[in-house]
């Protein structure tokens, strides 16, 4: 593994994020029933309402974002003589 140059330093930050959206249908179901009683002349309307069946989806999002940082370090020595 190579090594950074003299007063380089590079730091690298990665960050993971996970969304998950969760999606659900329903679906209704009508019946109608109709019923006629002739006998007694009269008519009878019986409405029925059924109701089911759920359908869940369930999606999943990954991001993953990689940043990368680098510092430069200058070092200045000044040497006096008398």
């Amino acid at each position: 593994m190579p090594l950074c140059p003299p007063g380089k330093n590079t730091t690298t930050t990665t960050t993971t994020t996970t969304t998950t959206t969760t999606t659900t249908t329903k679906f209704y179901y009508y019946y109608y029933y109709y019923y006629y009683y002739y006998y007694y002349y009269y008519y009878y309307y019986y409405y029925y309402y059924y109701y089911y069946i759920t359908t869940t989806t369930t999606t999943t999002t990954t991001t993953t974002t990689s940043t990368t940082t680098t510092t430069t370090t200058t070092t200045t020595t000044t040497t006096t003589t008398t």
